[in-house]
């Protein structure tokens, strides 16, 4: 089979998989472990230069099937700079992904493709496209290659991202944190920060997965202060763990009791939630919070959230008349 007929059977296996057909069974299939054997025999009579998009696409389908072709990747590392710079910017965009989806840097050509990502190119990406693209240069930390950190930065400053979808705008956001080189990582006032800064302080805040990324990016250029700030708008639903991380990493005493009672009135598990309430019992009374810490035993001894280590606590901290 040609590399355009194998590169089509790659991507009908990777719909297959995006139709929810299950990835082990996409594995065991026999059609894909022949696709894998006719790309490798293609690879070794087809001309490199003129199959190049071809090789993006198999690339690209391979990774969504998360298999790992030694031969193809050796073929795409083995392509002229040329290449990759007639290849089309939102292929090249995708290719890129693949290679950090499979967490692949050894052999890639990962200085021809930043000086395929010209200005010009970059300028083409719509916000989705440029995400996904950050996102996967942050992965190969490709940053610091040929001045792209630079001219994604460019294109990122003249973006309206605060009234861009929450999930895409904070995703670039957090990818631009993760991509900068040291010395060019700034604060949320200027350059691209600045368009950052516009997305953390969009109100109302969005519930959902975005928020850990809101969270890590704004302590990462804002600090504490900037935390503190997005936890003060935050939804009363779940923010997820790396949220509630950030949170407990940047809060005092006296905060992170606030950050566990949020974190326990979204725990649907009735014996993690008593433990999370416990520690916020224990936090309160290191911090000299006494009426606090009576307050939340109370409150667990009325939502029937009484453990041995409630009582415990209760006793250590002289408290058991009280609550009584």
């Amino acid at each position: 089979r040609g590399l355009q007929e194998v590169t089509w059977c790659i991507d009908k296996l990777a719909q297959k998989l995006k139709e929810d057909k299950g990835h082990k069974k996409i594995l065991e299939d026999p059609e894909t472990a022949a696709c894998c054997h006719d790309l490798a025999e293609t690879l070794e009579n087809s001309s490199i230069q003129e199959s190049v998009s071809d090789l993006a696409r198999a690339a690209v389908g391979l990774a969504r099937l998360r298999l790992f072709h030694r031969p193809l990747l050796a073929a795409i590392s083995a392509a002229d700079k040329d290449a990759w710079r007639s290849l089309h910017v939102g292929a090249l965009v995708d290719l890129i992904w693949a290679f950090a989806a499979l967490r692949v840097t050894e052999g890639a050509p990962l200085g021809s493709w930043a000086g395929a990502l010209d200005a010009k190119s970059i300028e083409q990406l719509r916000i989705p496209q440029l995400a996904n693209l950050v996102w996967a240069l942050a992965v190969l930390r490709m940053g610091d290659i040929d001045g792209l950190f630079n001219r994604i930065a460019a294109r990122v400053e003249c973006l309206d991202l605060a009234r861009t979808e929450w999930r895409q705008s904070v995703r670039l956001s957090a990818s631009m944190a993760r991509l900068a080189p040291e010395g060019l990582l700034c604060d949320l006032e200027t350059g691209w920060g600045a368009r950052v800064g516009e997305v953390l302080t969009r109100r109302p805040i969005p519930a959902g997965a975005a928020l850990g990324d809101a969270f890590w990016v704004a302590a990462r250029l804002g600090g504490a202060a900037e935390v503190f700030k997005l936890f003060a708008a935050a939804p009363a639903a779940n923010l997820g763990p790396v949220a509630y991380g950030v949170l407990l990493q940047h809060a005092d005493m006296q905060v992170q009791v606030s950050v566990l009672e949020h974190l326990a009135a979204n725990c649907d598990c009735k014996a993690t939630r008593a433990a999370v309430l416990n520690a916020a019992v224990l936090r309160s009374a290191r911090s000299g919070l006494r009426s606090p810490a009576r307050l939340l035993l109370h409150q667990m001894a009325r939502r029937g959230l009484w453990t041995p280590m409630t009582q415990i606590l209760c006793t250590r901290l002289c408290l058991e008349r009280q609550i009584r």
